[in-house]
C-alpha cells in the first residue's frame, strides 16, 4: 500500500510539474519583400538584460522557438539584407504569445526599404 501511495504521489508531482510548465512553444514565419534577408532574433528579461541577437535563418523562414514565459518580457525579430535599410519589430511577450494563439503562429512580413548610401 505505502508503494502504490508513493507512486501517485510521485505521478501527481510530475504531472503538475509539466502541467505548469514556463515554456511555450511558438511557431514563426517571417517573409521579408524582397527575399534573402538575414533574420535574427533577440529576447529581453524581466531584469532588463537582454540576450544576444542570433540568427534564424534567410527569408523567407518557418521556424519553431521555445519562450520562457515567467521571465521573458520581449521579443524582438531583425531583419537585414545588403542595401536596404534594416528593420525591427519587438513584441510585449504577451503580445507575442496572443498573435501566436490567435493565428497559429507569428507571422511578420517586413517591407525592405532600399538604401542609396553611396549612390
Amino acid at each position: 500500500m505505502k508503494n502504490s501511495m508513493k507512486l501517485i504521489l510521485i505521478t501527481l508531482i510530475v504531472g503538475l510539474a509539466l502541467g505548469c510548465a514556463s515554456t511555450r512553444s511558438v511557431p514563426m514565419t517571417v517573409h521579408s519583400d524582397p527575399l534573402g534577408a538575414i533574420v535574427l532574433m533577440q529576447t529581453g528579461y524581466e531584469d532588463g538584460t537582454q540576450s544576444d541577437w542570433i540568427m534564424l535563418g534567410n527569408s523567407p523562414m518557418q521556424i519553431t522557438r521555445n519562450f520562457g514565459t515567467k521571465s521573458t518580457t520581449s521579443v524582438s525579430l531583425r531583419v537585414i539584407k545588403e542595401g536596404y535599410f534594416e528593420q525591427i519589430k519587438t513584441w510585449d511577450i504577451g503580445d507575442f504569445l496572443s498573435e501566436n494563439k490567435e493565428q497559429g503562429r507569428v507571422v511578420w512580413v517586413p517591407h525592405l526599404v532600399e538604401s542609396r548610401a553611396g549612390n
